[in-house]
C-alpha cells in the first residue's frame, strides 16, 4: 500500500487504537494473527515477490461476517463465545489477496438499527465528535474515518453501509444484490442484504471490489460526466432534509451541470420511501423473529428491551399481512424502475440530515433515502460532501449490474465537489 512495511503500518494502526483513535469501532483485535500476515506480506516483498492485489492492506470486518477463529456475535450480547468454524467467501478471498485482517467492528445489535448506539455502548464518530456514527456498519465507517484501516467490510440491508459513511465522512458502496457473495454472513433478510465495502479513497474501493467480486477487471476507465443522463429529486424538502443537507445537494447539481450533465427533476415523494421504509423494515424484524424465536422464548433477557419489542411484534404478522409488504415492495420496484427508465442514474443525499447529538433520540427517517436502492437491489455510492462541519453524503444510485459505472462516475463527481 506504501513504501512502509507493512509491519509498521500494522503496529501504528494497533498503538492508534490502544490510543482511543476510534472508540468503540473495534469489538475483536487479532493482532497475533495480524502480526503473522504483515510479517508474511514483508516476506513475500523482501524475497522480490509480485505483490498481490491487497498487499499489506488493513481490512476492519463487520462482526456479523465469519472470519475463522473470531467471535461472530453479529451484534447480539449472547453471541460472544460463538466463534466462527470457517472463514465467509469473501474473506478467504480478501486472504488470498494479501489483505491483513484486524479484527471485527462493532454494530447494531443484530444490524437491525442505523444509529451505531450498540450492546456494549455508542460508537465514537471520528468525524463528529459527540454525534452518532450511524449503522449499522458504524464500527466499520468509524475504523475507516480514525485511519485503523484501508477498508472495511459491512452489510447493507436498508442503508447500513451508506448511512454510516455519511456520517463518518468516507465512502460506502452497496452493490448490486448478490454482486459480493454473502455466504458467512449472519442474516437479516436474505431478499434485502448486502455486503459492502467502506474505504477513505476510491483507488482502494477499486482494488477491494476487483478482489471481492469477479465483476471488476484492472482497467480503469474514468466515466466522463459530460452528456450522462441523471436524475435527482426535485421535492427534496418533502423528506425534511436540513438546509445543510439541501446546500450540499444543490452544490452537486451545480457541479454536474458545470461539467455537462444532462439533469433530469424526478418526484420521489409519491414512490412513498418512508412507507417501503417500514415495510421493509416489518419483513426485516419478522425474519429476525423467525431465527431467533425459540431464544427469543427461552431467554428473552438476552436481548435488549429494544430488540425484544421488535421481534415480537415480527412475530404476530399474519401471512396474509407479510404477502400484503411483500407485495408493496414489488410494486414500489416495477414504479421506481419505471420513473428511472430514462436516466443512468440517480443522485440523492444519503441521509435528510447531518449526524445526530448522541445526546439527543434519533430521527425515525434515517433510511428513507436510502431504503430505494435497498429495495432495488442496485447499486449504491455514498460520497462525502460536506466542504467543512458535519460530515454529509451524497448517494449515487445507478441501474442493477450497472456497479463500475456508479463508482467511475461517483469518484469524477466526488473530484468537482
Amino acid at each position: 500500500m506504501t513504501q512502509r512495511s507493512a509491519t509498521d503500518r500494522l503496529e501504528r494502526a494497533l498503538a492508534d487504537i490502544a490510543a482511543g483513535s476510534a472508540e468503540g469501532a473495534w469489538w475483536h483485535l487479532d493482532a497475533a494473527g495480524a502480526r503473522a500476515a504483515a510479517g508474511e506480506s514483508d516476506r513475500r516483498i523482501a524475497a522480490g515477490d509480485a505483490p498481490r492485489a491487497l498487499e499489506g492492506a488493513l481490512v476492519g470486518v463487520k462482526a456479523n461476517i465469519a472470519v475463522r477463529g473470531w467471535p461472530l456475535t453479529a451484534g447480539l450480547a449472547f453471541r460472544n463465545e460463538t466463534l466462527a468454524a470457517q472463514d465467509a467467501a469473501m474473506i478467504a478471498r480478501l486472504r488470498a489477496a494479501g489483505a491483513i485482517l484486524l479484527g471485527s467492528t462493532a454494530m447494531d445489535e443484530a444490524a437491525l438499527g442505523a444509529t451505531g448506539l450498540t450492546v456494549r455502548g455508542p460508537i465514537r464518530n471520528p468525524k463528529s465528535p459527540g454525534h452518532s456514527a450511524g449503522g449499522s456498519s458504524g464500527g466499520s465507517a468509524a475504523a475507516v474515518a480514525s485511519g485503523s484501516c484501508d477498508f472495511a467490510l459491512g452489510t447493507d440491508t436498508l442503508g447500513s453501509v451508506r448511512i454510516p459513511a455519511a456520517f463518518c465522512g468516507v465512502l460506502g458502496f452497496k452493490p448490486t444484490h448478490g454482486t459480493i457473495d454473502d455466504a458467512g454472513v449472519v442474516p437479516v433478510h436474505a431478499a434485502f442484504d448486502h455486503v459492502g465495502v467502506l474505504a477513505s479513497g476510491f483507488d482502494t474501493m477499486l482494488r477491494a471490489m476487483r478482489v471481492l467480486t469477479d465483476q471488476f477487471d484492472a482497467a480503469d476507465t474514468p466515466a466522463s460526466i459530460a452528456g450522462r443522463k441523471l436524475a435527482y429529486a426535485s421535492d427534496l424538502a418533502e423528506f425534511g432534509s436540513s438546509d445543510l443537507v439541501r446546500r450540499a445537494y444543490a452544490r452537486a447539481l451545480d457541479a454536474l451541470r458545470t461539467r455537462g450533465a444532462s439533469l433530469t427533476p424526478l418526484a420521489i415523494q409519491p414512490l412513498e420511501l418512508p412507507k417501503l421504509r417500514r415495510a421493509i423494515f416489518t419483513l426485516c424484524e419478522h425474519a429476525l423473529w423467525q431465527s431467533h424465536r425459540e431464544r427469543l422464548a427461552r431467554a428473552p433477557e438476552e436481548f435488549s428491551p429494544t430488540l425484544q419489542a421488535l421481534l415480537n411484534y415480527g412475530g404476530t404478522l399474519a401471512q396474509d399481512k407479510l404477502d400484503a409488504l411483500s407485495h408493496l415492495v414489488r410494486d414500489f420496484k416495477s414504479r421506481c424502475d419505471a420513473a428511472m427508465q430514462s436516466c443512468e442514474g440517480l443522485l440523492l443525499p444519503t441521509t435528510p440530515d447531518p449526524p445526530f447529538d448522541l445526546a439527543q433520540a434519533p430521527a425515525t427517517n434515517l433510511a428513507d433515502l436510502t431504503t430505494l436502492a435497498s429495495a432495488l437491489g442496485a447499486p449504491a455510492l455514498s460520497i462525502p460532501a460536506s466542504q467543512r462541519g458535519e460530515p454529509i453524503g451524497l448517494q449515487l444510485v445507478g441501474h442493477r449490474g450497472a456497479d463500475r459505472f456508479v463508482l467511475e462516475l461517483g469518484r469524477e463527481l466526488a473530484a468537482g465537489l
